[in-house]
């Protein structure tokens, strides 16, 4: 990897054809992106909430969490360390959170909010009785595309270039790209970046390193949320093979429904079948054969339990034993190819414009890391989660269904919380009255006192 400063560089203004503020000083291009782009995310992840038939209002709520808390990351590590020299730059503490001013890091935004995330969705997901990593499948890939559109911000303010790719006569490019990548080169003569022998003075056309990301971006969001999880329909056995009575396909009904839908033809279609035998099915007929199967287990080990236990539900609630991509595998693929990108784009990116500001190998450790946890996110939910992590009743990549025990525990709950409320009714109540009394009393005396002075 290169070590170079934007520095070497400075804008070749009499070349560029965009601005980053229009309508005066109104309209900021680099905010209006990322206005967008945080919108786009939360409606993609409504989208998927509801196309699940999963209640989106917990996730709009933690959103007003969850955004602010991405800013303040995002504001945090991209200030920090940004002279190279001193980590706080010279500025208080509380100055690196201003996310209002210039320096963000898309590293630090995600950290931010992906931490208030797993806090806010662990809470307000019990009520519903939704998966944390089925909201992490819902949410994460349309960050994907929330990070595409940001980085047009970043053209806009002529930033996040990379190395010259050569003199600006000598590279073929669209001119609208072009003219808004090239830099005039600042520095000592005969050096040399990215294998371009640098004259003082030139103009030289940079990478436009948003540009790879924005589309990068774009293109692993479709392979997640549509080849991830259709890998499971397409090497799995087929509802209507096994259950040829009961699903009729027709593939002709799949196509005119993919462009009509119509609901009437749905359940003779690829993913209408999908969604009636295993999405959507609860296997309410599979609870004494897991109760009675349950009760067998005799182990004390209670890891090993557990697992037995775990398999046993998972079991129960895929009988046809369909192979499929569990919920949070396209959580973890979201760190994945968002890091495999990023990393690629590192090794491309001047000192100042790393994650971690002037340090490139913490930067890319991190950053490599990042997408490791991503892989092992990938392994664990698919195939370590589904039998340790797992309660009836709840909602993960299909709805399981509710036992006895839970139903108890649930009903119990109700009942301890309608005790609560009569208990605080009860409590103010009395408040209400003991304050009554003493208005009364003091009313009272008052009375009393005029009367003496009579």
């Amino acid at each position: 990897m290169e070590n170079w400063e934007d520095s070497l560089f400075r804008p070749d203004e009499s070349r560029w054809t965009i601005k980053s503020d229009y309508l005066g000083d109104f309209l900021h291009m680099y905010a209006f992106f990322m206005t967008c782009g945080v919108l786009a995310a939360i409606l993609l992840a409504y989208y998927q909430l509801r196309r699940r038939n999963l209640p989106p209002w917990e996730m709009l709520i933690a959103s007003t969490v969850i955004v602010p808390s991405g800013l303040f990351g995002g504001s945090f590590f991209g200030k920090i360390n940004a002279s190279g020299n001193d980590w706080l730059n010279g500025e208080s503490f509380f100055k690196l959170f201003a996310f209002w001013e210039a320096g963000m890091s898309i590293h630090g935004a995600i950290l931010g909010g992906a931490i208030a995330a797993l806090i806010m969705m662990y809470f307000l997901g019990r009520k519903p009785r939704i998966s944390l990593l089925t909201y992490g499948d819902c949410i994460a890939p349309g960050i994907l595309i929330s990070q595409a559109i940001g980085r047009w911000g970043n053209f806009f303010n002529h930033e996040l270039f990379g190395r010259p790719l050569g003199l600006y006569d000598q590279v073929n490019m669209p001119s609208w790209l072009k003219d808004n990548m090239t830099y005039i080169y600042n520095g000592p003569s005969n050096n040399v970046i990215n294998g371009v022998g640098l004259q003082n003075g030139q103009s030289y056309v940079m990478q436009p390193l948003f540009l790879y990301e924005s589309v990068g971006f774009l293109i692993v969001y479709l392979m997640i949320v549509l080849i991830i999880p259709g890998i499971g329909k397409w090497i799995s056995k087929k509802p209507w093979k096994l259950h040829p009575n009961e699903f009729n396909l027709s593939w002709k009904n799949s196509w005119i429904h993919a462009f009509t839908w119509d609901k009437k033809i749905k359940n003779t279609t690829y993913f209408g079948i999908w969604n009636k035998a295993y999405f959507e099915k609860v296997e309410v007929d599979q609870v004494d054969w897991y109760e009675e199967e349950k009760r067998k287990i005799t182990t004390t080990n209670k890891l090993k339990r557990k697992w037995q236990e775990g398999k046993l539900l998972d079991k129960a609630n895929n009988p046809d034993g369909y192979i499929m991509a569990r919920c949070g595998v396209q959580l973890g693929a979201y760190f994945l190819a968002w890091n495999a990108i990023r990393f690629y784009v590192e090794t491309n990116r001047s000192q100042e414009g790393l994650f971690i500001m002037h340090n490139s190998e913490l930067s890319l450790t991190i950053i490599g890391l990042t997408g490791l946890i991503g892989v092992l996110i990938m392994y664990l939910s698919q195939f370590v989660f589904p039998y340790l992590l797992r309660t009836p009743g709840f909602f993960y990549e299909k709805p399981y269904f509710y036992t006895k025990e839970v139903l108890e525990k649930i009903n119990k709950k109700i009942e301890d919380n309608k005790a609560k409320k009569l208990i605080k009714t009860k409590i103010n109540s009395d408040k209400q009255k003991m304050i009554q009394e003493k208005l009364n009393k003091a009313r009272e005396e008052s009375l009393k006192n005029k009367d003496s002075k009579k």
